[in-house]
């Protein structure tokens, strides 16, 4: 892939990813604290799972791969940290099977697909 992110699960509950490769694109889960209480988008927020609901993710059976030039980390669950006395509940119901691959800078080169 090599985006600056693969998979982004923002303010969301429930998202299933499964048997996925990620080539220097991590997957990304976050949440914050918008809400439709006062949002000037409030059709958007009030779409979604409320604030304390977005949660019971599940990552499973997937391959993410990291080039020797890539720092970033491959796997990323974000909150503010503002909200971590409120938020107490880990985001993720699962995360399971996954190969992690970090290509060290010596020996390794990357092929096209």
């Amino acid at each position: 892939m090599r985006c600056d992110r693969g998979i982004y699960i923002l303010n969301a509950a429930g998202a299933r990813i499964y048997n996925n490769t990620f080539l220097d694109a991590p997957a990304s889960f976050e949440r914050n604290q918008r809400s439709a209480t006062g949002d000037h988008f409030g059709w958007h927020p009030a779409t979604g799972p409320g604030v304390d609901q977005r949660e019971g993710h599940v990552f499973v059976n997937n391959l993410l791969v990291a080039s020797p030039t890539s720092r970033r980390p491959l796997l990323r669950f974000e909150q503010p940290a503002a909200m971590c006395q409120q938020l107490t509940r880990p985001q993720a119901a699962e995360v399971n099977g996954n190969v992690y691959v970090r290509a060290s800078m010596l020996g390794w080169r990357l092929r096209p697909w």
